[in-house]
């Protein structure tokens, strides 16, 4: 839970410096501050697995678990673009940059926020 804290205070960082990173850096901040790792250890403990932490170690699940919380953070950030474009348009946002801002061309003028 500290490294999604540090990671969450790091975005807000970002975003009051007008700081927009790019896509590889905001996929390393999101899967820390989406808050997904935990879920993987509650869930086998709400169904009982008791799987050795050596299985935890194995690249393969390690790898697993990072495709698992780039898609996861990758989705919220698609659901969420449309509030915080809104949002920071009207001055009352106080959301995050999220990896969909990294991907808007630097030259690209919206008139109308990207709909999904």
């Amino acid at each position: 839970m500290q490294k999604c804290g540090s990671r969450i205070l790091q975005q807000v960082r970002n975003k009051s410096k007008r700081y927009v990173p790019g896509l590889a850096e905001i996929l390393l901040t999101r899967r820390d501050s989406a808050g997904v790792l935990p879920i993987y250890r509650l869930v086998e403990y709400a169904r009982s697995l008791r799987l050795p932490d050596e299985i935890f170690e194995l690249p393969l699940i390690q790898e697993m678990e990072i495709l698992g919380m780039d898609m996861i953070a990758i989705s919220n950030d698609m659901l969420s673009y449309l509030k915080e474009e809104v949002g920071d348009r009207n001055g009352w946002s106080d959301s995050t940059y999220s990896g969909i801002d990294s991907m808007r061309p630097e030259s690209s003028e919206l008139t109308q926020p990207l709909r999904f």
